[in-house]
């Protein structure tokens, strides 16, 4: 299981590609990659990690990790 940041990485995103490929504010990718799910997080904000990453998530108490799809 990765973080955001360690997915993103991989994957070769910057924060602005990944914020572009998900139509939100870079400064949104910031506050998530702090590894904290905060509660208006909502699952369709999950998704468009998932779709843009090429990932699945997993929540582990308040904390939201990455699967790489392979």
């Amino acid at each position: 299981m990765k973080t955001l940041k360690q997915i993103r990485t991989f994957r070769g995103f910057s924060q602005r590609r990944l914020a572009e490929a998900m139509e939100m504010q870079q400064p949104h990718i910031v506050t998530m990659e702090k590894g904290e799910l905060n509660p208006g997080t909502q699952i369709a904000t999950i998704f468009k990690i998932n779709k843009a990453l090429n990932c699945r998530s997993v929540i582990h108490g308040s904390k939201i990790y990455f699967e790489e799809i392979t």
